[in-house]
């Protein structure tokens, strides 16, 4: 019973690590922008990414992605703005492992995103282009934040420091009582008494 509310415990304690913006890990030189010959482009900054679209009369797919370092939540908020005329032509969202999510299609919308992802997955945002023509689809990240690095703490980690936590506290207090002197009975008044009388 103790061991699982300190397991519950400590899960609320570590259930909310994530790097925030693009810092540390997640900061713009790790990412990978493809421009699959387009020539889209990338105006970031610490908590802001403007992924914009290719506009070179060609239908081109403009991902930038990273892979995820650790099990976590892959979080954002999104704005799409695109002054194309034929607007539904250049669409954007995310992707994960290359299965690719479309959140924008017309220019004004915006959004929230937060789904989980593993460690290894490929993450990131994506503009694409049917056209390559008039005026690109532009997405505008903010409030980003992914997994941590692997090697920060976890639920099941937590649990198992716990664990060994209160094995080595129990062995430290066997050591300590087996390290006592052993001393001899000590006899009853009564006993001695009768011992003496008998003598």
């Amino acid at each position: 019973m103790k061991r699982t509310a300190a397991c519950m415990l400590a899960a609320i304690l570590v259930s909310g690590i994530a790097q925030a913006d693009f810092t540390g890990y997640y900061d713009h030189s790790n990412w990978t922008l493809e421009l699959n010959g387009g020539d889209g482009s990338v105006s970031a900054g610490e908590g802001t990414l403007v992924l914009t679209g290719a506009n070179n009369n060609y239908r081109v797919f403009t991902p930038y992605t990273i892979k995820a370092p650790g099990d976590g939540t892959f979080t954002f908020h999104w704005d799409y703005s695109c002054e194309d005329e034929y607007a539904r032509l250049d669409t954007a969202g995310y992707s994960i492992d290359g299965v690719v999510t479309m959140v924008a299609d017309t220019d004004g919308q915006s959004g929230d995103v937060s789904v989980p992802v593993l460690a290894g997955q490929t993450i990131g945002f994506w503009v694409d282009t049917s056209d390559g023509m008039d005026q690109p689809g532009v997405l505008t990240v903010t409030s980003f934040s992914g997994p941590a690095e692997s090697g920060s703490p976890n639920v099941t980690g937590a649990c198992g420091r716990l664990t060994w936590y209160s094995h080595v506290v129990h062995q430290e207090k066997a050591e300590a009582l087996e390290s006592l002197p052993v001393l001899a009975p000590v006899e009853s008044e009564s006993a001695v008494t009768q011992n003496a009388r008998a003598g």
